[in-house]
């Protein structure tokens, strides 16, 4: 399906302000199947540009919060929270995020590459982390290592998988609370975790 979304320009220097003041670009929503060999570091270059801005949301989801919020319902969860409060000193509060990077917020134009991203709803300042949390679903494990090693040759940031996997375990049992266990999706996720995609 095409459809108009925010875009990034096409000369690949990445502008959060031209994406969040809604210049159109026709595209479609990331799928395991429509990009290129570029966009994974096109991805990459685009979220490092975001991290680098500055500007206090009025409002967000803070990780912590999200953690203190949920109840402990299974193993999964309780292994989750506590994996969390291992790393959480270890953890930043103060980068400029997107908040939901996910294929749905990913819009890929007809060569494949990143055209931009959508819903700034959940605009936060946290841990560069958080970002990269649930695109793992839709390039795999290969993608997010090869995102991941982008991100830290473009920063002098370190991004560690462990504990973007820890962010993610957070972030599917949250999806789950706050869907009240209704979609099927989160509980199937946490069945054929690390390997569900």
């Amino acid at each position: 399906m095409i459809v108009k979304y925010f875009m990034v320009n096409s000369s690949m220097e990445y502008s959060l302000k031209q994406m969040m003041n809604g210049e159109f670009i026709e595209g479609e929503i990331l799928s395991k199947t429509n990009f290129n060999s570029n966009f994974i570091d096109q991805l990459a270059e685009c979220i490092v540009q975001i991290h680098k801005e500055e500007f206090k949301p009025s409002s967000g989801l803070l990780m912590q919060t999200i953690v203190e919020g949920l109840d402990i319902v299974d193993s999964f969860t309780e292994i989750a929270v506590k994996e969390f409060w291992d790393i959480k000193d270890n953890l930043k509060y103060d980068t400029c995020l997107h908040g939901d990077i996910w294929a749905g917020n990913v819009i890929i134009d007809s060569k494949g590459n990143l055209a931009g991203l959508i819903d700034w709803d959940n605009k936060q300042v946290g841990d560069p982390h958080w970002d990269l949390r649930a695109i793992r679903r839709w390039i795999g494990w290969e993608g997010l290592d090869r995102l991941i090693n982008k991100y830290n040759n473009l920063t002098n940031i370190e991004l560690k998988q462990d504990y973007i996997v820890i962010l993610d375990k957070i972030s599917i049992c949250h999806s789950r609370q706050r869907t009240r266990f209704r979609k099927s999706v989160f509980t199937e996720y946490i069945k054929r975790y690390p390997n569900a995609i």
